[in-house]
């Protein structure tokens, strides 16, 4: 078995983690869309289209 250095997945796990939130798939880009579409909350609905601009 081979032995892996915790040192070795640090950097993998967090580049990992910043793309799963900065990478959308399509279909979750799109579900986004809609809900801000119908969100009736000012706030949320500037949440949710700065998560669109930033994706």
């Amino acid at each position: 078995m081979r032995v892996v250095e915790v040192s070795e997945i640090i950097p993998v796990v967090a580049r990992l983690c910043v793309e799963a939130n900065i990478y959308l798939d399509r279909d979750v880009i799109e579900r986004i869309e809609e809900f801000a579409g119908v969100e009736e909350s000012p706030l949320a609905r500037e949440i949710l289209e700065q998560i669109l601009e930033n994706a």
